[in-house]
């Protein structure tokens, strides 16, 4: 009996072995996933459906044992607890991808191990073929692909150009100019930070590329500068992160800045300032008068002074103290009274009218605003004008002319007088020349050494008929006269 007992017991034993080895054997099988795809090519937009089979297996992700009761007893006659994960039973998660790195969706398993997506063909495939693939989430190694080929298409493809840096409308032409579209665009900032698809990739003429803007940068208060050397002015712009631009003039005190003070700016904006040299003692009140009233701290402040109390609610200043040219210590106060609704004079130059005749002066000056003065009479020439040519003058303005006077009678009598007089000296200089010219070339003079020294005058023989001249020499030697015979 008890050998019939033992035999029974190794025939349950190997029957029961052989079931489990089947079972582990049918479950081995069926851990190898597979996908298939229908159909396996086709043109962008097209649907596609997806099948994952196998995924028995693919369970949620392993979370701590919790301990059930198990149907053994332990030693004291009590039920045993044994190991068991949370998430047994859970089913898993099957996750299609498209390329490689899109994501198309996520799948919960059926009972059979299986999960089925349909899914349309991005309209930016281009050509070629892509990769299909199913994974169990969690378990990297529970994964299959299957290529599918987009066929069909009419559109060329281009490479995406490189956007990154570019500000959105630069990216926008930039985009354009390879037949490209500007997609989602994120973030705040003013320069791209990153874009999908990549610079170098390859997509259909008319695909959308987004891009992430990222972050704007913090944004500082601009310091204030004037006043201040040039020095200091770039140490405190580099404290705030800011940094000097420009500089115009010459000197080392600043006088204006751009951006004023206290204005918000981003992180590296640069500051224009403008410097002028160590002030005088004392400086010169410029003329306000007729000036708008907003622009009065700028002027003055350009004269190192400042504005000092403002009367009335006008915006055209009508008076001021101290009075313009004055001369007052730097840093001094100008008051000013405003008027509503006056408009600031109308400066004209005065034009040059010295030389020229009265009446084209008239024209001149009425045709410019101005109203001509002084003497009116007749169309003499102008002598002299006041204010000088070139002056800036409101219009309405006298300018005074003083034209060339003419001369009296008794003084064109005597200039006339005594011009003939110097005409008649010439005159009878001129022909004593004349006559002695005529006697040196009519009469020859011979003059002989005789024994008794007495000089003796020769008359001239010659052929041609000519007047004779007698000279009797005479003790004095003071004149001699001569006398045509």
């Amino acid at each position: 009996m008890a050998g019939v007992l033992l035999g029974a017991l190794v025939l349950l034993g190997l029957a029961t072995a052989g079931a489990a080895h089947a079972t582990s054997t049918g479950q081995a099988a069926m851990t190898a996933p597979t996908l298939s795809i229908e159909p396996s090519s086709g043109a962008p937009g097209s649907k596609v459906t997806a099948v994952a089979r196998g995924y028995q297996e693919c369970r949620p992700a392993q979370e701590p044992a919790v301990e059930k009761p198990s149907a053994e007893a332990s030693p004291d006659g009590e039920p045993a607890l044994a190991d068991t994960p949370a998430d047994q039973g859970a089913a898993g998660v099957v996750v299609f991808v498209w390329d490689t790195s899109v994501e198309l969706k996520r799948v919960p398993v059926s009972t059979g191990g299986s999960a089925t997506i349909t899914f349309t063909v991005p309209e930016s495939a281009t050509a070629r073929r892509y990769w299909v693939e199913s994974r169990c989430d969690g378990v990297e190694s529970m994964t299959q692909t299957v290529p599918f080929r987009v066929t069909g298409t009419d559109k060329p493809s281009v490479v995406v150009p490189g956007v990154v840096g570019l500000n959105a409308d630069q990216a926008r032409k930039a985009l354009a100019d390879k037949g490209l579209l500007l997609g989602r665009t994120s973030g705040d900032g003013d320069k791209i930070q990153s874009q999908n698809p990549a610079a170098g990739k390859e997509v259909a003429s008319g695909s959308k590329v987004d891009v992430d803007l990222g972050k704007l940068p913090p944004l500082v208060a601009v310091p204030n500068l004037v006043d201040g050397s040039q020095e200091s002015a770039e140490a405190a712009l580099e404290s705030v992160g800011l940094k000097l631009g420009s500089v115009e003039g010459r000197g080392d005190v600043v006088r204006v800045q751009n951006p004023v003070a206290g204005r918000e700016v981003r992180r590296g904006t640069a500051v224009d300032i403008s410097v002028v040299s160590l002030p005088p003692q004392t400086v010169t009140v410029p003329d306000l008068v007729g000036a708008s009233a907003a622009e009065v701290p700028t002027i003055l402040r350009g004269r190192w002074l400042v504005l000092g109390q403002v009367s009335g609610d006008g915006d055209v200043v009508r008076q001021q103290s101290p009075k313009a040219g004055s001369r007052v210590r730097i840093g001094s106060a100008v008051t000013i009274s405003t008027a509503v609704g006056v408009d600031p004079p109308r400066l004209v130059q005065v034009p040059d009218l010295v030389g020229g005749r009265l009446a084209a002066a008239r024209s001149a000056l009425t045709a410019v605003g101005l109203v001509p003065g002084g003497s009116q009479d007749g169309d003499r020439d102008i002598a002299s004008q006041q204010p000088v040519a070139g002056t800036l003058v409101p219009a309405g303005t006298t300018v005074t002319l003083t034209v060339v006077q003419p001369l009296p009678w008794r003084a064109a009598a005597a200039a006339l007088v005594l011009l003939l007089g110097i005409g008649a000296v010439g005159f009878r200089i001129l022909r004593k020349r004349l006559e002695h010219r005529w006697v040196r070339g009519k009469v020859r003079v011979t003059a002989r050494q005789t024994p008794a020294a007495t000089p003796t005058i020769t008359e001239s023989r010659t052929t041609t008929p000519m007047p004779v001249v007698r000279i009797e020499p005479h003790a004095d030697a003071g004149s001699s006269i001569f006398e045509e015979v």
